[in-house]
């Protein structure tokens, strides 16, 4: 039976590789016969190498994904700078020649754990005294403002959320230039406006009715908050923290709440800059 397989095996070659017209015309009709079978199996197949694909190129796939979001954010950045340097600065920036986030070098890092649960808004970065990072200094994304080193080891460090309860921040609105401190509230991922100047016509900041608007003198919604000037300040004047997310007032309140969102995604972080705040050359 061996013999007699080598046999028939070796007379189909030789036929084969003489370019017999039997053979050929065999092995034609044998592969329109098995085409749709084999088309059938290979897109039976594809749900699977298509998943196989999707798990072996997965690490790629996010790496991609996080460039992406930070090249976006880079951009979103630019842009609220370019608003915030092209709109009104201050009688102070201008009269103290205050230095600027430009003045100011950065340590990139990692978010290598967020704080469990929502009551405590902190995240720990990979960077800490052994990459120049101490207590006080900002901390940034591409597109704003993140928080502040609160903590501080050797390797790592604890970096406070603008939404912390704990951290307060000196901001600015766009539009009015009027100042305010942001108040956070704990679970609450809007912060809140206190402590504000008054508007333009020396009366409480007022939203803007929806008509006939004049944005200078009053507060919209979407409109951009920017760190404000001050000297000595713990963060660098201009840099993006929210826009206006709401606005309220109950009947017989004298002013407006103003709900602010960050302008930062604090829930997907991975990469951040601390800035070197404020730098010797930058000192007055």
């Amino acid at each position: 039976m061996l013999l007699l397989i080598v046999i028939s095996s070796l007379l189909l070659i030789t036929l084969d590789s003489r370019g017999n017209g039997l053979v050929d015309s065999f092995r034609s009709t044998s592969r329109d016969a098995i085409a749709p079978i084999r088309d059938g199996v290979e897109t039976a197949f594809d749900p699977l190498r298509n998943l196989a694909s999707g798990v072996t190129d997965y690490g790629d796939l996010k790496d991609q994904n996080v460039e992406l979001k930070r090249r976006l954010a880079k951009l979103e950045g630019k842009l609220t700078r370019n608003k915030a340097v092209g709109g009104k600065v201050s009688e102070l920036e201008r009269l103290l020649d205050l230095p600027t986030a430009e003045d100011a070098t950065g340590i990139a890092a990692r978010v290598v754990a967020t704080a469990a649960g929502n009551f405590e808004r902190t995240v720990e970065i990979n960077k800490g005294t052994g990459s120049g990072v101490f207590v006080g200094q900002p901390v940034v994304a591409g597109n704003g403002l993140v928080g502040k080193v609160t903590t501080v080891s050797a390797t790592t460090a604890t970096v406070t959320l603008v939404d912390a309860p704990a951290l307060g921040v000196g901001v600015r609105l766009a539009n009015t230039g009027a100042r305010c401190v942001t108040e956070a509230h704990t679970g609450d991922r809007d912060v809140l406006l206190t402590i504000c100047d008054r508007g333009p016509d020396d009366k409480p900041l007022h939203a803007c009715p929806e008509e006939n608007a004049i944005p200078d003198t009053c507060v919209t919604v979407g409109e951009l908050l920017f760190t404000a000037a001050v000297e000595d300040g713990a963060f660098p004047p201009d840099i993006a923290v929210g826009r206006v997310h709401r606005l309220t007032q109950a009947t017989g309140d004298l002013e407006m709440t103003i709900a602010v969102r960050p302008i930062v995604d604090l829930d997907d972080l991975t990469y951040v800059k601390v800035l070197r705040w404020p730098e010797p050359k930058a000192t007055k």
